[in-house]
Parts: structure tokens; sequence; C-alpha cells
């Protein structure tokens, strides 16, 4: 298994519109509903975007996460916010570890990119109607604002709509951190296992969306970590290679 992670102004032009079809079929795969545009502006649309891809190692993608990261002050203090903007498994490798081997190694690189190592300044944002987000969100959350109780954390929530850069993505959210009028209808209705947080969404209106907001990060795997932090390093000497030398140095694939 292969887990690339990859800043999308880094992706060749070339390869975009065959990766966003790939990503395209595994949302098939999975029951998943959407449609190429769709799921080409959640993970290429915007440069800022950095994507994680598990490959096998005959080639074949069996999952993705796409997330946008900013960098922002919180209490005077340099804080990392990653927003989870899409992201998926093939049903035949869910449960085996593979969603937290991709989040490991996503905020390992974006902890060596933007030079931030310290857990407790990393947060985590999420704009869903699925409850298996929460759950993957909890997992990682040192804390986690709204509770399965409807507790919310008045301090983070107006931190998290301090963030301008953020406004177009997750929109506008009430006191109960719901997004109303997020999506057309329900995307996805899925259980989980805990009957609280599947209870949370259940009681959703179809129309609406819980921004989730984890501040710090907990329980990933420390080498897969790493290894994210030593291929963002990798980049960062390709780009200083070309900037520098102004030479044709061969875009990085996929």
């Amino acid at each position: 298994m292969r887990l690339n992670v990859i800043k999308v102004k880094d992706i060749k032009e070339s390869e975009k519109v065959a990766l966003a079809n790939s990503c395209l079929n595994l949302c098939n795969k999975c029951g998943f509903p959407t449609d190429y545009n769709d799921v080409y502006e959640h993970i290429l649309g915007d440069p800022r975007f950095i994507n994680v891809f598990a490959m096998t190692d005959d080639g074949n993608l069996v999952g993705f996460l796409s997330v946008y990261p900013i960098v922002n002050q919180y209490k005077g203090i340099k804080n990392v916010n990653v927003l989870l903007e899409g992201g998926i498994v093939d049903p035949a490798y869910q449960g085996k570890g593979l969603i937290k081997a991709m989040t490991s190694k996503i905020l390992g690189f974006i902890s060596q990119d933007l030079l931030v190592m310290d857990d407790s300044k990393f947060n985590l944002v999420a704009r869903s109607q699925n409850p298996a987000i929460y759950r993957l969100m909890d997992k990682f959350s040192q804390t986690l604002s709204p509770t399965t109780k409807g507790e919310i954390d008045k301090e983070l929530a107006s931190y998290l709509k301090s963030i301008k850069e953020f406004e177009p993505f997750i929109g506008n959210f009430d006191d109960f951190m719901i997004v109303k009028n997020a999506y057309p209808s329900r995307k996805i209705q899925v259980k989980t296992s805990l009957t609280d947080v599947n209870n949370m969404f259940f009681n959703l209106p179809d129309n609406d969306a819980y921004i989730m907001f984890g501040k710090g990060i907990k329980d990933y795997d420390k080498d897969v970590f790493d290894q994210g932090a030593y291929s963002a390093v990798g980049q960062y000497m390709i780009n200083l290679v070309r900037k520098s030398l102004s030479m044709d140095v061969p875009e990085q694939g996929i």
C-alpha cells in the first residue's frame, strides 16, 4: 500500500481529469451520491488543498482524503486549522486502519510544511451530514464541539467564525453549529456503532449540516505521521530546485 501526499498546485494538469475520474469511480463503488464536478471541486478545486491518495501496489486507488489547512492565531499563538474537504475508503479496506493511516500521514505532512509541531496547536474542521465523519473527528480530536449532547464551546465556535478563509467552504453556522440548507437534500445516511452519534445526525433536517471543530489532535500513528513530514521535505526540495535554478524539473506525479 502506498500513501501519496501531494499539494494540488503540484499535480500535473494532465493528470487531474484521470485522477478525478478515479476518485469518482471509488465514490460510486461506495454508493456515495456525487458526480464528476462535485468530486473535482472537493479534491482539486483549490490549489491550496492537500490530498493523500491510498493506492495498492498495482496502482488501484482504494482511498483518498482532501484537506485545506489554514494558519491562524488563537489566543496569540500560531495554530493550524485543517478543514476536511472530502474523503472515502474502498469498502474492502474499511475497518483496517486505512483512514487512520491517511489522516496521520497528511497531518505529518502539514506539520512539517507549515512548521507546527505541537499537537495542541492542530485543529480539525468539518461540515457534514455524516455521523461517520463525526466519529473520525472524535477519534483524532482532543476536544470536539458540538458534543453528542449538543454542548457547544462558544469560544471555539467564535474563533472558527473569525477564520474568513473557511467561510466559502463551511458557510454560516448558527449557535448550535448547524448550517441551514447546506445541501439540496441529504447526501448520505449511514449508521455508526454509537447510538448517540447516530441520533445526533438522524434528527438533523435533511438539508442541514453540522460544523464540527476539534481542538488539538491525538491518537494518530506516529510512524506514519513522521513519514508524512519526510515527504513534505521531499516536495519542498523539488520545488526549491525549480525556483532557484529555473530548470525544467519534471512536475511531481501521483
